[in-house]
This record gives structure tokens, sequence and C-alpha cells, in this order.
């Protein structure tokens, strides 16, 4: 027996599109193509935004220098890893990785050119 599952049907977890704290649209504004500004996520709920922020600060020293996502400190691809050891020591394993899948929303908007399995790699897969 196969199950399907719909976008939303899982309690917990958005439609894709929707922010994942808060339910609000996302929609893409920009564009990276023909010396254009790099697409940006536009949140249409304050609260969203509130979350967002809530859940992406991050207090490391090795941040991302945005939007090539290199570290400010040691100008290696980031998370670096001094900047995963900060991470996994400022927080549990489920916040480092929806903190971590944020980042790669936002990462995926800033560098269109990067295959999306060396994204997943740098961003999720160490986090298991």
């Amino acid at each position: 027996m196969r199950l399907r599952m719909r976008p939303g049907s899982l309690p917990g977890f958005g439609s894709p599109g929707t922010h994942p704290a808060s339910g609000a649209r996302l929609e893409r504004a920009g564009g990276a193509a023909a010396g254009r500004q790099p697409r940006q996520a536009v949140v249409d709920d304050p609260a969203a935004t509130t979350a967002y922020t809530k859940v992406c600060s991050m207090s490391v020293e090795h941040a991302p220098d945005r939007p090539s996502w290199d570290c400010q400190v040691c100008e290696k691809p980031w998370p670096c890893d001094p900047a995963r050891e900060d991470l996994c020591s400022e927080m549990d394993r489920v916040t480092l990785a929806i903190n971590m899948w944020l980042n790669l929303e936002n990462a995926v908007l800033e560098l269109p050119d990067t295959p999306a399995d060396e994204l997943f790699a740098r961003f999720i897969a160490w986090t298991r």
C-alpha cells in the first residue's frame, strides 16, 4: 500500500512556498540574471519575519559573508568547521537543522549556479 502526502497534510509542516513558523506566503523578488540584484525571499507577514529572525539569529564568530556565503573570518565556504562547531554547541539538533534549512533557502536564491546536491551537503547533511 502506498501513501501519498499532500502539502500541508502533516501537522507542523506548511505548504511549499510558505514560511515554516507562521505559514505566511513567501515570494521571490528580483532576479540574478542580466546584472540584476540576487533574489531574496520576501515575507508578507511581519510575524513570520520575527519568527525567522529568532530561528536564524546566531552568535558564531565564523559568520557567513553574503551573498557569497563564504566565512567572514577564514574565507572558506560557510559553514566552515569552526562555524559548525559553534552552531552545534549553541543549538539542539532540531533547531540546528531548522536554522540550516532556512540558511539553505537563502543560499539557493543567492547562489543560483551552485548545484543543489552541493548546497545540501554544505548546509544540511552534516547536521544529522
